[in-house]
């Protein structure tokens, strides 16, 4: 986000952002987000705490909120050491004149060695020479104001901020404190001054905002902050997607790309960290040598709401996946989507969220690759005459090789053997082969001649937005593809004769034979909410930022943000010569 947007709101508001710079900010700006803030300090710290039984009832929803949540303050800071317990943290003024008068007036009142100093940031050095030479104890920041709290339950601040309303909300006491003495906080002046002294921006906007909104943008950064925590190491990342991997990692301590086993498993070790690898780019022996060093290991494949493009143009996704147990395509084990779907307490909200992106990505024609250009209509149906639609797969994707291992009686392991027995079983269907449009531009392996497909299949659609077939046939046949996924989405009956991710819970037919580990009964929007909500990772492609799927879909929608760069043109040159060179049997000089 442009820093000019905040600057115009700044000056038309008089107001000053929640930086780095001021004492103890309640909101402060992430590491990641310097030139997006999200709260600006518009109005003054109220003198009551009087409010109204609407007021009171707010304030209550909302103090919970955020006692769970952690969300005030530098909620990525470390945690206090436990050296309490203190009668009382004072919470220091950041200036080093303020600063040396403070000590003097608190040596009259205070007893140094049951009372803790907090600088949240690191002081002058002369004024820690006082406070050692004084005998206070001291801690240097910043902290996360939770784990401050379990040191005293009582704070002093000279300028109310974020211990001091983290103590609030918790039911600490917190003083007031000036050069004509001290006063007790009220847990309503916090609530006046969240809700009515701060104006709130949106990061991806620069829109103003409200308090609430600025809580969720707080939790995604977070939440995903959390799922990446502890990665040192990226390995098997392509040259064209590294820079956006490390727009993921929104932190100070970024990953480093290696290329081979021993160097990553090397330079995690002595970054004490684990590695993020790309599924398909695992190098020979790093499983068995991060396991000898004792350094774990996490897959990463692109999200189920990509781009607009294929990833095999060379287009970086703006949504991935990171697993630490497995990864959602590999049934052989468990993953994390797999435990998501398995064990989460889906509550209302969050299936209100599932229900309301499900319609926007069926109304909007949204698939994991954006909108497609429109597919062309199929041939009129027979009275009575089924439709059934049969994606191709990459042959040698691993969805495949992994998937597949868990056929079933069936025993369906390639397109040509799917569509022999999608015909076996519904001999009187019309069938639509769709072959998978990576294989289609020319860069995977697994294309079948047309006159193989037909013996099958009553007609090959090419090209277009699968979400436009699907939306003219009856059910789905396939072995893993995401495009089973996309049919539950858009009402079809779905069949399946692998182990995809969204087999086994209840909603599609299974002629495979998916893991006995999935015996719970899904509904449609648990199933969404677990894989599009809970289990990727979205990045903003116009602030850079982490956000929600939501936002992911808005910008997808915004065909501006998405024209091929010279990359991308020669990748999409390259696949179509490769398929003309393929027609007249000459290989290709690249490889895929």
């Amino acid at each position: 986000m442009k820093s000019s947007v905040f600057s115009r709101i700044l000056s038309r508001s008089g107001a000053r952002i929640c930086a780095r710079e001021e004492a103890d900010p309640i909101f402060p700006v992430p590491p990641w987000g310097e030139d997006a803030p999200l709260a600006i300090v518009s109005g003054t710290w109220p003198g009551h705490g009087t409010l109204t039984s609407v007021q009171s009832e707010d304030k209550d929803r909302l103090f919970a909120r955020l006692a769970a949540s952690g969300l005030i303050g530098p909620f990525w800071a470390d945690p206090a050491p436990a050296i309490g317990p203190f009668a009382r943290i004072v919470v220091m003024p950041g200036r080093k004149g303020v600063c040396v008068s403070v000590l003097a007036t608190l040596a009259r009142e205070m007893q140094p060695r049951e009372t803790l100093l907090y600088f949240t940031h690191a002081p002058d050095a002369a004024v820690l020479e006082e406070v050692e030479a004084s005998g206070w104890r001291y801690l240097v920041g910043p902290y996360a104001p939770r784990s401050l709290l379990a040191l005293s339950s009582e704070i002093h601040v000279f300028q109310p901020g974020a211990l001091a309303v983290q103590g609030l909300v918790q039911g600490s006491r917190v003083r007031l404190r000036s050069e004509t003495g001290a006063r007790a906080l009220d847990a309503g002046e916090a609530y006046l001054f969240l809700t009515e002294g701060l104006t709130c921006i949106s990061p991806y906007s620069g829109q103003v905002s409200d308090l609430h909104a600025c809580l969720d943008c707080l939790e995604t950064w977070k939440r995903q902050r959390e799922r990446l925590a502890g990665i040192a190491v990226c390995v098997g990342m392509s040259w064209w997607k590294r820079r956006r991997i490390l727009q993921f990692f929104s932190d100070d301590r970024r990953p480093v790309f290696r290329r081979t086993a021993r160097v990553a498993v090397e330079a995690a070790r002595r970054r004490e960290g684990g590695i993020a690898v790309w599924s398909a780019r695992v190098p020979r022996g790093l499983g068995k040598q991060a396991q000898k060093a004792g350094v774990g290991i996490a897959l990463v494949e692109d999200g189920f709401l990509r781009s607009v493009g294929l990833g095999s143009d060379l287009l970086p996704p703006a949504s991935v996946v990171l697993d630490r147990k497995g990864i959602y395509f590999d049934p052989s084990r468990p993953s994390d989507l797999e435990e998501i779907l398995g064990r989460t307490e889906f509550d209302e909200a969050l299936l209100a969220r599932a229900s309301a992106l499900r319609t926007r990505l069926v109304a909007s024609r949204i698939t994991k690759y954006g909108i497609e250009c429109a597919a062309a209509l199929l041939p009129d149906r027979m009275a009575g005459q089924r439709r059934i639609l049969v994606p191709g797969q990459v042959a040698d994707d691993l969805s495949i090789t992994l998937g597949t291992a868990f056929a079933g009686e069936a025993q369906v392991r390639t397109n040509e053997a799917l569509l022999q027995e999608v015909r076996r079983r519904n001999p009187d269907a019309f069938i639509v082969f769709r072959p998978h449009p990576d294989v289609d531009a020319g860069h995977r392996k697994g294309a079948l001649p047309d006159e193989t497909v037909l013996r099958h299949a009553d007609i090959v659609a090419r090209g277009g937005s699968i979400a436009d077939l699907i939306a003219q046939v009856d059910e789905v046949h396939t072995m893993t593809s995401l495009a089973g996924f996309e049919g539950l989405m858009r009402g079809c009956r779905v069949c399946t004769y692998g182990a995809p991710f969204y087999a086994g819970w209840g909603l599609t037919e299974d002629f495979g034979a998916p893991p006995e580990r999935r015996k719970r009964v899904l509904t449609l929007d648990q199933l969404v909410a677990g894989t599009l909500l809970l289990y990727p990772l979205y990045l903003d492609p116009v602030s850079g930022l982490p956000c929600e799927a939501e936002l992911l879909v808005e910008r997808l929608l915004d065909e501006t943000l998405w024209h091929p760069g010279p990359v991308m043109r020669l990748r999409q040159f390259q696949g179509r010569l490769r398929r003309k060179l393929g027609r007249y049997g000459v290989s290709s000089p690249w490889k895929n």
